[in-house]
């Protein structure tokens, strides 16, 4: 008689197995093949009782697959997190293309402005930009927010903004009190859905 094979668990099942190893209580998350994400999720809720201690736990077992908290707050935690662990990568690759481009030389620092407004107008500057076409502000946040009717032609668009973009990346992961992002229309989904 042949001995019983043990089935290879699932890759959902070893993500539950690590989170759990992690400290986490399985019955605060899940971790489900989601086939409109063509991806794995994962979702922490409270009753996990995840910590911004386990971050680094937390980050190893799912690797890069879709996590998700429930609280925004634990979320926005999660993320700075992350970003801080890719900043150094970001501005190394930055900096190179900046450099590789001309760009580098005078690039507006943050400490050099009176206000988040005047700095976000120095980098549309810097790129060659109108002043204020661009970027908005709000407090310490910098979106990007060009005239929707630009992105029709996708080439022209890439070409005018490449650079803003490019002093964006640098800029965020150089400038830790400022935060930048993007704004753009939600994708439409019918009520209910």
């Amino acid at each position: 008689m042949a001995a019983p094979v043990n089935p290879v668990p699932s890759t959902e099942q070893v993500i539950e197995q690590h989170l759990a190893e992690c400290g986490l209580d399985r019955a605060g998350f899940t971790v489900r093949y989601e086939p409109d994400l063509q991806s794995i999720e994962i979702v922490i809720g409270p009753k996990a009782k995840a910590t911004n201690d386990q971050f680094a736990c937390i980050q190893k077992a799912v690797g890069y697959e879709i996590l998700t908290f429930s609280n925004g707050a634990m979320q926005r935690a999660y993320l700075d997190y992350t970003n801080e662990l890719a900043r150094p990568q970001v501005l190394a690759m930055a900096r190179s293309q900046l450099e590789k481009e001309g760009l580098l030389a005078d690039f507006p620092e943050r400490q050099n402005f009176d206000s988040t407004s005047l700095y976000a107008q120095a980098l549309e500057k810097h790129c060659k930009l109108v002043p204020g076409k661009a970027l908005t502000t709000s407090g310490n946040d910098i979106a990007f927010q060009p005239n929707p009717e630009e992105a029709l032609n996708m080439k022209a668009f890439t070409k005018k903004y490449s650079c803003l973009l490019l002093a964006m990346q640098y800029a965020g992961a150089l400038e830790r009190e400022v935060k930048f992002g993007f704004i753009g229309n939600e994708a439409y989904s019918e009520e209910g859905q």
